[in-house]
């Protein structure tokens, strides 16, 4: 997400008023451009009102939008995604890096409208989503607040921030934005805001993310959007307890929030008891149907709220894996047979599995019984493969009922693999994984017109087309527009099959 040579003459700070609604008080959020929704230019100039850490007039760090034309800098694909990233809100959004192997660390900061007042509350919240094209997921990306803003040639800070995600735990999630938020009380004077990550790689923990694309850039990088500084007595923070759901009996449940630096809280639960204190948040693990409080004050504000915790019985069966394999047994002709493997960790009064094999991923037919053991891993090895090419499609979908000793019953979820056959002629694409379109190039050994089929995972025909094929080897192109990211099989009727992967 760096951007080295691109430069601004001067920052700009022109004065942007957010003002939103919550529990119908008006609030005014102190950071200009709060959603990198005004630039100057794409490619050089960045985000107005917002500037890197190396001086006020030069940009190091990355700026997204949507109406930006450039590879680099688009939206939702640029040069630190592998998968389409929509802003959290409007069209724009910036970067970070906040791990590289040699301690390269950029960010992004602004002047805030007005300056912090001392020992007053104010309400901080900024929301952040995973760059996909980087390899690791790390902790540490926060939000400083200081008098001065900050000066550093890519390198960590010793400094530390003050609002940080809840626990400040790796962030690892593909799809969605995170929110981060807290309370801060002014010291007095603060009038900057840096973000990024301030320690260096020894004190800053990351993890491989998987991501089935190549190449990958060999650090961690995050986006983000939507920062807000709020005075807290132009709000009202209203306790929040979570929302009501369900659990098994036996497993725990997250309620509260993740609001760092709320500490006037406590939590009582449906008998009085107190059972925390001091702590936005904590799990707990009912065993019958249960309902805690909170009850905060924050700055004078007042509030509680209420969450409602459901319990159910666990199902008999506990299933921890079912997965299908395709594999060629040495003597049989290199004849494909699946492997069906499940384990279960508890199987309570159950009586027995029934294996059930479909063409289509609708229309499933029973292939074995087995009876349970009590709990472990079970395999059948599927011979009655591969079907010819008209008996279905050239995927194989499984599914495993689970029968109680009362009759009752509940299905896993639906595996599937994909099979060929050794005479079947050869079938390529080219790209593939594909975006938009792809070339199909087979062999025939006569000229004529084929009929082919995409077909989802789920078994469902996504589209028919013809074409005309000469003798001999031949290719064409067929469209991808219009479908969802996935595994699909291009299959041509009479020919055979191939898997082909839309990103």
């Amino acid at each position: 997400m760096l951007n080295t040579n691109k430069y601004i003459k001067t920052a700009k700070f022109f004065l942007a008023v957010l003002i939103f609604t919550n529990h119908g008080i008006s609030q005014t959020n102190l950071v200009s451009n709060p959603s990198f929704e005004s630039f100057n230019n794409c490619s050089s100039t960045g985000c107005n009102d917002w500037f890197s850490s190396i001086n006020t007039n030069f940009k190091n760090y990355g700026y997204f939008n949507i109406n930006c034309s450039q590879k680099t800098s688009s939206v939702p694909l640029n040069n630190a995604t592998k998968s389409n990233r929509y802003p959290h809100n409007g069209n724009g959004y910036s970067g970070v890096i906040t791990y590289e192997k040699n301690n390269l660390r950029n960010y992004i900061q602004a002047l805030l409208r007005d300056t912090l007042i001392k020992n007053k509350n104010y309400y901080i919240e900024f929301f952040i989503a995973y760059g996909t094209a980087y390899l690791y997921g790390a902790n540490n990306l926060g939000l400083l607040i200081a008098d001065t803003p900050i000066v550093t040639n890519f390198k960590p800070l010793p400094v530390a921030a003050q609002i940080l995600p809840y626990g400040n735990p790796i962030i690892k999630d593909t799809i969605n934005w995170i929110k981060v938020s807290g309370i801060y009380q002014a010291h007095g004077g603060e009038k900057y805001i840096t973000l990024g990550n301030f320690s260096d790689n020894a004190h800053t923990l990351i993890e491989k993310v998987t991501i089935p694309m190549i190449p990958y850039y060999d650090g961690a990088g995050y986006f983000i959007d939507d920062v807000s500084v709020i005075p807290l007595d132009s709000m009202f923070l209203q306790a929040d307890a979570g929302r009501d759901t369900n659990i098994y009996k036996g497993d725990s449940v997250f309620i509260g929030s993740r609001i760092c630096g709320l500490t006037n809280v406590q939590w009582v639960d449906s008998l009085g008891n107190i059972i925390a204190t001091n702590v936005p948040g904590l799990w707990v693990k009912p065993n019958t149907p249960s309902y805690y409080i909170i009850t905060q004050n924050v700055g004078g504000q007042y509030s509680t709220d209420t969450v409602h915790i459901g319990v159910m019985q666990k199902l008999p069966v506990k299933l921890v894996r079912f997965s299908a394999s395709i594999f060629t047994p040495s003597g049989d002709g290199g004849r494909e047979q699946v492997a069906v493997l499940w384990e279960t960790a508890t199987e309570i009064n159950s009586s027995h599995f029934i294996l059930e094999r479909s063409s289509n991923g609708k229309d499933f037919s029973k292939i074995a019984t087995i009876k349970t053991k009590g709990a472990g891993v079970y395999e059948y090895v599927d011979t009655a493969v591969p079907l010819s090419f008209g008996e279905g499609l050239g995927v194989r979908f499984y599914r495993l009922k689970m029968v109680d000793k009362d009759g009752s019953f509940t299905y896993s979820k639906i595996v599937s693999v994909s099979l060929t056959t050794n005479n079947s002629p050869q079938i390529t694409f080219s790209p593939n994984p594909a975006k938009e379109s792809t070339t199909v190039s087979i062999h025939l050994s006569k000229a004529q017109t084929i009929q082919y089929q995409l077909i989802n995972a789920e078994g469902k025909q996504c589209s028919v087309q013809k074409q005309a094929v000469p003798a001999g080897n031949s290719s064409f192109q067929i469209s991808l527009k219009g479908l969802g990211k996935g595994i699909y099989w291009l299959k041509i009727e009479g020919v055979g099959e191939k898997q082909l992967v839309v990103e």
